[in-house]
């Protein structure tokens, strides 16, 4: 008599099957990948090393082969110069003349300040592939977020990018518009943003940030909320690594509505992964006016954290076990760093007066014309702060991010006559680190 536990032949058809499928999937990104070392090292200046992990696979030239004749075009609305002297730096490496794919930088200006409007003339005209659009006062003062977008030029796709984007990974633009020219039922595409009211709640539970906190009792606080900005930027340094670790009681801890005042402008790594949640970050919620938005300490440990994926090369935890594609479902969403057709736009205008830009971009008319905002989750970029986190200004993070544009990121700095600056306004006259257009921050391709 046969045991009851006996396997049928389609019982076995099913369990030989089911195995080979399990191991397909256990072995496919090996399989792809097999040919490629784990990590490879980018020597700079100072002997130091940074491993970029995820290097960009053999097909990846391919996959973002640029569309023959396609014009594009990068919108930024200027209103500040300590900013812009590190997004100028990414500028340049999205050129032509570096591999890049921008063919054009239009500059809309946003600022009625002079000393900002003097560094603007100046970018302006450094570069032949720069340019500084002009809006009509009377048109602007009747709608002024339609105005700023009827100066798109048709038959285009422009990166709407903000003055105030610090970081932006070198596959960043050609994901964007790679995924835009190819997948028109996208009204727009978001970078993946690092310090952004959605973004961040998704990248926090991916276990994106790292344990950060002011130095507790500092004695230079008082004094540098005071002055308002470092003042001898030459000495920050953008690696966590030349700082001491964070040293206060065991039971300190702050949240997402942190004060500013008496707080030191130095932010420094907790030892212990669980020191996360004595950490503002813990607070986050996906939510449009979220801590993501609001609260300057979640911006601060955010940027403090990206710079040490940075260092560690495991920038690919912000979108590892999630889709290429994060759709907002009509939730408003930030457009610090976007990919539009100008046809689509232009054919839409005006905004109305009753609508600002980023509602009218995300919302309104994505409903009504029945498309999706997404974001293209490996395309990597980081937006210093909102509005509501001001306070960030206060710390050293934003010459950080300066440091390591010119540590690791910049080009010659006289390319095109204007060098990268530091916020202080002292030239930087050290030669690259990292030269001749090297791609540095690529990841895997896209379908």
């Amino acid at each position: 008599m046969p045991s009851r536990f006996m396997l049928t032949p389609k019982a076995i058809r099913a369990i030989v099957f089911s195995g080979i499928t399990i191991l397909l999937l256990l072995t496919w990104p090996a399989y792809k990948y097999s040919s490629l070392p784990d990590h490879i090292t980018i020597d700079i200046a100072n002997s130091q090393t940074i491993d970029i992990t995820h290097p960009v696979p053999p097909d990846a030239t391919i996959a973002f082969e640029k569309p023959s004749g396609l014009r594009v075009i990068a919108l930024i609305f200027y209103g500040r110069a300590d900013r812009v002297r590190t997004l100028h730096c990414y500028l340049q490496r999205n050129l032509p003349e570096q591999g890049g794919w921008v063919d054009e930088v239009h500059f809309v200006q946003d600022t009625d300040n002079e000393d900002d409007l003097a560094y603007l003339r100046t970018l302006a005209a450094s570069n032949p592939r720069y340019k500084l659009l002009d809006i009509d006062p009377l048109r602007a003062k009747e709608d002024k977020f339609s105005a700023n977008w009827e100066l798109l030029e048709r038959d285009a796709i422009y990166v709407k990018i903000d003055d105030d984007l610090v970081f932006i990974a070198d596959d960043t633009i050609p994901r964007l518009v790679y995924r835009k020219f190819h997948h028109p039922e996208y009204l727009a595409l978001s970078a993946n943003i690092i310090s952004s009211p959605l973004m961040s709640k998704v990248q926090y539970d991916n276990d994106a940030y790292f344990p950060y906190l002011p130095a507790h009792n500092s004695s230079s606080a008082t004094a540098f909320l005071e002055q308002g900005r470092v003042r001898d930027q030459s000495a920050t340094r953008w690696r966590h690594t030349h700082y001491p670790g964070w040293k206060g009681p065991s039971n300190y801890s702050i949240d997402a509505a942190l004060p500013t005042t008496g707080l030191s402008p130095i932010w420094l790594r907790l030892s212990e992964a669980r020191d996360i949640e004595r950490t503002p970050i813990r607070d986050l919620v996906y939510d449009t006016w979220g801590p993501g938005c609001t609260s300057w300490s979640v911006a601060a440990q955010s940027h403090m954290s990206l710079l040490e994926q940075l260092l560690h090369g495991t920038t690919s935890i912000y979108y590892n076990n999630m889709t290429d594609i994060w759709t907002t479902d009509y939730r408003r969403l930030s457009i610090n760093f976007v990919a539009i057709d100008s046809n689509e736009v232009l054919s839409h205008l005006p905004i109305g007066a009753d609508l600002c830009d980023e509602e009218w971009l995300t919302v309104n008319l994505p409903k009504r014309i029945g498309k999706h905002i997404a974001v293209e989750t490996r395309a990597l970029a980081s937006h210093f702060s909102f509005f509501f986190q001001r306070a960030v200004e206060y710390t050293d993070i934003l010459d950080r991010y300066a440091d390591f544009a010119n540590d690791v990121v910049s080009l010659q700095p006289r390319r095109y006559g204007v060098p990268i600056l530091r916020n202080g306004g002292s030239n930087v006259t050290q030669e690259p680190s990292v030269t001749n257009g090297s791609r540095i921050f690529g990841s895997s391709d896209i379908s």
